[in-house]
């Protein structure tokens, strides 16, 4: 009596166990052609941005060539000012300090 009773029950747990294999396959398959797809268009992607980023290089070398020109320039009126903010102290709090161009040293303010 006692193996009816199983028989029934462990074909019906075959076939649930070989439901779940192929459900399991299935979802394997559909991972790797997913995982595939994904693979092929970022590396699509990788390739517009990288003609991209030739394009913008040749575009951006004439204006880095100019400000490496400038530079030199720059830095002169930026000492400039640090030097004309070191005898006008209004000037030093307003502009200087807001643009970070503050001279490294400390002022030297009057004292009162």
């Amino acid at each position: 009596m006692n193996d009816t009773e199983t028989n029934p029950a462990s074909s019906d747990f075959s076939e649930q166990i070989a439901d779940l294999k192929s459900q399991i396959f299935t979802l394997m398959l559909a991972l790797i052609v997913v995982t595939g797809a994904l693979t092929a268009y970022l590396y699509y992607q990788s390739h517009v941005v990288s003609e991209s980023m030739d394009t913008l290089k040749l575009q951006s070398k004439p204006i880095v060539q100019t400000f490496a020109q400038d530079q030199p320039i720059i830095q002169k009126f930026v000492e400039e000012l640090q030097t004309y903010g070191a005898s006008h102290p209004d000037f030093e709090l307003q502009v200087l300090k807001k643009y970070n161009l503050a001279p490294s040293t400390a002022t030297n303010t009057p004292k009162k």
